[in-house]
C-alpha cells in the first residue's frame, strides 16, 4: 500500500508544478506583453511626435536668436 501513497504524492507534485509552469507561463506572456507594448508607444514617440518637438524646439531658438536686441561696437 505505501507504494500507492507514493505513486499519489508523485502525482500530486507533477501536477502541482505543471500549475506552477502555466502561472510562470502566463506570467511572462503578461510580462512580454507590457514590455512590447512600452516599446511599441516608446518608438512611436521618438520617431513621430519626437521629430515635431525637435523641429519646433529649433524654431523657437531661431525666434529668440533673430529677436534679440543687437549690440554693435566701434571696431
Amino acid at each position: 500500500m505505501s507504494t500507492n501513497e507514493g505513486d499519489r504524492s508523485l502525482l500530486g507534485t507533477i501536477i502541482s508544478w505543471f500549475f506552477v509552469a502555466l502561472l510562470v507561463i502566463a506570467g511572462l506572456k503578461l510580462a512580454f506583453w507590457v514590455f512590447g507594448a512600452a516599446l511599441g508607444i516608446g518608438t512611436w514617440l521618438l520617431f513621430t511626435i519626437g521629430p515635431i518637438l525637435l523641429v519646433g524646439w529649433l524654431v523657437v531658438k531661431l525666434i529668440r536668436f533673430l529677436s534679440r536686441p543687437r549690440e554693435y561696437s566701434d571696431f
